[in-house]
């Protein structure tokens, strides 16, 4: 009788424990899981054949069809990239940032994080570019754990993939997400690989590199 008294004890421990820290929503798993579902809303946009007749010009763009070929809510991998203020010095002379109010700096900073979308689509040229502006997605909500902006990119098996950028104001996030296209995405397997392709091709040099989920 002992016995099975301390068994219920350890079961019932292990339940409280289990109940606990399913409560406790980590932040990565929030902002991947507001990723998804930004993307699904985005998936639509590009889907939708009324859309596309009303914002495309006669000749059709053949990113659209694309989307429909690519399982966008089960990524092959996403990472999370921040970029340091630095890239700020990568624009501007050294001392354009001593002669600008911080409201200002922290405008340009939010500016050059979710221009990385439109860097990446301009190697392809005018069709890639206006494919992910006319499928761009954009809103704001409470989200207190997140401390500082970071990028969410989504891969796929596929030359098709999702930036999901995360700006901090004082009482809000705001979230931008944008189509990228590039054949080498779907190759990319690790962050070293992901660091050295935004130096050769963005330039960029000072930038931290996560990987949050592997397939």
């Amino acid at each position: 009788m002992k016995k099975i008294t301390i068994i219920w004890m350890i079961l019932i421990f292990f339940f409280t424990v289990a109940c606990s820290d399913s409560d406790q929503e980590r932040p990565d798993d929030f902002l991947y899981n507001k990723g998804l579902e930004i993307i699904g809303i985005m998936e639509e946009t590009a889907s939708s054949e009324s859309y596309k007749d009303a914002v495309l010009p006669t000749e059709d763009n053949p990113y659209f069809s694309k989307v429909s070929q690519v399982a966008l809510g089960k990524p092959s991998q996403v990472y999370e990239i921040k970029l340091s203020k630095v890239i700020l010095e990568n624009q501007f002379p050294k001392d354009f940032s001593l002669n600008i109010s911080e409201a200002f700096e922290r405008s340009l900073v939010i500016r050059s994080n979710e221009s990385l979308a439109l860097h990446i689509n301009s190697i392809l040229g005018a069709e890639a570019i206006v494919f992910s502006s006319l499928t761009s997605y954009k809103e704001a909500f409470s989200y207190p754990h997140l401390k500082e902006d970071l990028t969410y990119l989504y891969l796929y098996n596929s030359e098709l993939a999702v930036m999901v950028v995360y700006s901090v104001y004082e009482d809000a996030i705001s979230a931008g997400a944008y189509f990228v296209v590039n054949e080498s995405m779907k190759t990319m397997d690790s962050v070293e690989g992901l660091e050295d392709w935004f130096r050769e091709n963005l330039k960029i040099e000072d930038v931290r590199i996560s990987k949050i989920y592997k397939k």
